[in-house]
């Protein structure tokens, strides 16, 4: 829709918005924290995300380079829209057409679920990265094939707007630590990292350790979670989405580190393709003659039951 809409005006413009307290923005966060539920934003606090993003890691002569599939609300202020105010050049692609342009961004949003897809070129000099703590292998990968890039690794929730919390990376140096960049907003720690937004308390379900008043390192997930299509599950979620697909009675899973483990009686090649088909953040698939259930008090052998 962003592309659609900026292709079809092709005339500089003046971009000159007034974001106040009194304009409101209704949406859906994405699931990223707790279930999916209705927001309201007002346009001061979005407009404070854009501006951040903007004197954080954007500059006027970049040309950003966005898969068009980038429809998160959290995306809106880490990426689309503060290159919309501040880029030189923006280009909406799909995985198909990323190859042929690519060579032509310095700037780009990449998660790690793209790799397979969304190939980075050594003419990358930014490279912003969120939705969870980009570990070493794939920061290894970022830097092997953009070499040139600094990485923004960006913490930050689609409930007060990203980005909150940044470290950036280099091939020399790789920080352990986020840096709070949003002073508009205050961080807590009650057992889980607490953000105050708007006199809203949200509660992050992330173990931090605070280093100093604006430094923390990320310790993980409360919960045990796996992000699928963008969204955070729990063990059951999953469990009723993999049920849609598959006998229930083929297939056990478990969660640990935020990874999905998939223990399947059947083709493991259908479980790895609709774990690839809905974007999968971490999983592996095991094949075995039978699976645990019910935290392995019982196991399922040739679809019959037996106690353990």
């Amino acid at each position: 829709l962003h592309g659609l809409a900026m292709g079809r005006h092709q005339e500089h413009n003046d971009l000159v918005f007034e974001l106040a307290d009194d304009h409101l923005i209704f949406s859906y966060t994405s699931g990223s924290t707790s279930t999916k539920k209705s927001v309201i934003t007002k346009a001061s606090h979005e407009g404070a995300a854009i501006q951040t993003a903007i004197d954080q890691y954007f500059s006027c002569d970049d040309v950003c380079l966005f898969s068009h599939e980038m429809t998160h609300r959290g995306v809106h202020t880490t990426a689309i829209l503060p290159a919309l105010f501040s880029a030189s050049e923006i280009m909406f692609v799909n995985a198909q057409e990323w190859p042929r342009v690519v060579t032509r961004a310095t700037h780009c949003q990449w998660f790690p679920i793209m790799r397979d897809y969304f190939k980075l070129t050594p003419n990358i000099k930014k490279i912003t990265v969120g939705g969870s703590k980009i570990d070493d292998e794939t920061a290894d990968y970022l830097l092997t094939h953009a070499p040139d890039a600094t990485i923004y690794d960006i913490y930050g929730l689609t409930e007060c707007l990203p980005p909150l919390a940044i470290r950036k990376l280099t091939t020399i140096d790789r920080p352990n630590e986020f840096k709070i960049c949003r002073p508009d907003l205050k961080f807590a720690d009650n057992g889980q990292l607490t953000i105050t937004d708007n006199n809203n308390i949200i509660k992050t379900g992330d173990h931090v350790e605070f280093v100093s008043d604006t430094n923390f390192k990320f310790i993980g997930r409360v919960k045990q979670l796996v992000r699928v299509n963008g969204h955070l599950h729990n063990q059951t979620d999953l469990q009723i989405l993999l049920g849609k697909n598959f006998p229930i009675d083929q297939f056990s899973l478990n969660i640990n580190q935020e990874k999905l483990i998939l223990q399947v009686t059947g083709n493991t090649d259908q479980y790895i393709e609709w774990c690839q088909k809905n974007y999968v953040e971490n999983f592996t698939v095991t094949k075995v003659d039978r699976v645990a259930t019910s935290g392995g008090i019982k196991t399922v052998n040739n679809g019959e039951y037996n106690v353990s």
